[in-house]
């Protein structure tokens, strides 16, 4: 296996934040309570193109477990909790390995990867599911009105957050797609197919 060189660290911290940013960015739309059902859908949408372009850099095992670490560790210090921490390494690790049955030069394992990578997005539904009333109220003693909280519980029943994550499945896929598009001479320069 190929060590990581320090460009590939680079490039793979530099994503890594990048993508946290634009992940951030797009869970703001969280703040507008009728579209917190489509807010994975809506990150997926932005993330999708930056991971495309992630993907002209990867080249050899461990660049995806970076970002999956990083992620991680901002998810999990932002009180997210250990098991999302746990799953994003763990799912992180699966991606890799989709990109490497693609020998690091798949467009489509590329896109599969990231795709796969967005089921993290269930991984921040766990408290509600085994805890959701102490969960509505720590959003309340953090800042949020409970008239919020209550709209936002509405919008999310249990039965919802599988849908949610397949939203935001799908929204990476389209997301991918998108890139793909807008990146195509970034995929002949790195001759992936």
């Amino acid at each position: 296996m190929e060590k990581l060189s320090v460009k590939d660290l680079i490039n793979a911290g530099l994503f890594s934040v990048l993508m946290i940013m634009v992940t951030w960015a797009g869970g703001m739309s969280g703040l507008v309570i009728f579209l917190i059902p489509v807010m994975t859908f809506i990150i997926g949408i932005l993330t999708g193109p930056v991971f495309m372009l992630y993907s002209t850099k990867i080249d050899k095992f461990g660049m995806i477990m970076i970002m999956s670490v990083v992620f991680a560790i901002v998810f999990g210090a932002s009180g997210h909790g250990i098991y999302v921490f746990l799953g994003i390494l763990l799912i992180g690790f699966l991606c890799e390995k989709i990109m490497q049955s693609g020998g690091y030069k798949s467009i489509n394992k590329a896109r599969l990867a990231y795709t796969v990578f967005m089921l993290y997005a269930f991984l921040n539904f766990v408290p509600i599911i085994i805890a959701r009333e102490e969960y509505f109220k720590q959003v309340v003693e953090s800042g949020m009105s409970q008239e919020y909280v209550d709209a936002m519980s509405a919008m999310m029943p249990l039965w919802a957050l599988p849908v949610i994550t397949a939203a935001g499945c799908l929204g990476a896929y389209i997301g991918c797609t998108i890139g793909i598009k807008m990146l195509k001479k970034h995929f002949e320069r790195a001759n992936m197919v």
